[in-house]
């Protein structure tokens, strides 16, 4: 075989080689993000599930935490002791006082006492005032009080002889439910909060955001003022919410899609809203993808068998190539020499 036969032959087996290697490299990577387009709708699915199973479970930890309260001030209603005498101190149960209560206040028709000593006025006409005067136990708040305390209040009838002769308003840290639902922030920029029936923010998991809080954020507020689109569709879902619905929506933010998820909170009419980014999702879909392909074995072994089928393809088509010209040297000798003489025919 000839030199120039022999570089021919290396040359189209190293083309043909590179093509097949760059074929099944296009191929490998064709079927990579057709896998991970489904994985990722796939993952999309089931991370609506899971934060949608965590919303509730959200709305049962808020519920009980306001079980909790109330139960509490019925507890200490019934410890209350009244006045024996016009005039007397009424007896707050001491031992309480300083476990995780601002105050209590004790409410008659006529007046209001607070642990502390204090005399409020006006506090007869609050909404929970009236229901614990009715029988009921209630919450009010959270709410920014005269001293600028964030409280929640759980007010409980006091009783004497099976008659209700006054209310113990307990005051509480609002920034309890904070502490609630702080647990419910979704990989990096999702996050949850509560609003009240006002649709005032009274609770964020981000202790970053507090001043949605602190400034007593109010979707509809905002939207009066400057009529934002994606207030409007925020506010939308939150009067779902306040409405009684369950579900999850959608809007825009910075040019990307925001899930949110919304659950009513029956006993106070709260709503508790959760949020998280498409791109979060999908950003954490491909790492994930990628992290379990680059760390395991499958990618070195897939790569090692293209490379060993190449280069034996590549050997496969220099070798036919070398005993095709061999043989066509062979035949091109017998016709055009004498194969006795060795002369020319």
């Amino acid at each position: 075989m000839g030199t120039e036969n022999k570089k021919h032959a290396v040359s189209l087996g190293i083309r043909i080689g590179i093509v097949f290697f760059l074929t099944i490299l296009i191929v490998i990577t064709a079927a990579y993000f057709v896998l991970l387009r489904n994985v990722q709708n796939l993952f999309t699915e089931y991370t609506i599930t899971m934060v949608e199973a965590m919303t509730d479970q959200g709305v049962d930890m808020i519920e009980t935490e306001l079980n909790t309260g109330k139960s509490e001030a019925v507890f200490l209603a019934n410890a209350f002791q009244l006045p024996v005498l016009k005039g007397d101190e009424a007896g707050f149960p001491k031992p309480y006082i300083e476990g995780g209560y601002l105050r209590m206040v004790y409410v008659t028709r006529e007046k209001a006492v607070a642990s502390d000593g204090s005399v409020w006025d006006h506090i007869q006409s609050r909404a929970d005032i009236q229901t614990a005067f009715s029988g009921e136990t209630a919450v009010y708040g959270p709410y920014y009080n005269a001293e600028n305390e964030f409280v929640v209040c759980y007010s409980a009838p006091v009783r004497q002889e099976d008659e209700i002769v006054g209310v113990l308003s307990v005051e509480k840290n609002g920034y309890r439910f904070c502490e609630v639902i702080q647990n419910m922030q979704f990989i990096n920029s999702g996050e949850s909060y509560i609003i009240n029936e006002d649709g005032t923010d009274i609770a964020v998991s981000d202790p970053n955001h507090m001043e949605w809080v602190t400034s007593q954020y109010n979707a509809q507020k905002l939207f009066e003022e400057n009529g934002d689109e994606e207030t409007g569709l925020i506010l939308e879902l939150e009067r779902k919410g306040l409405n009684g619905e369950s579900g999850v929506g959608t809007y825009s933010w910075e040019d990307g899609l925001v899930y949110v998820f919304y659950r009513p909170i029956p006993s106070v009419n709260w709503v508790l809203l959760a949020g998280m980014r498409r791109s979060e999702i999908v950003a954490m879909t491909y790492t994930a993808l990628l992290s379990s392909v680059s760390d395991g074995p499958v990618l070195g072994i897939c790569l090692f068998f293209v490379i060993l089928l190449t280069i034996l393809i590549i050997y496969w088509i220099i070798s036919s190539m070398k005993k095709n010209a061999e043989i066509n040297e062979g035949l091109r000798r017998i016709a055009n020499y004498d194969s006795l003489t060795g002369l020319l025919n």
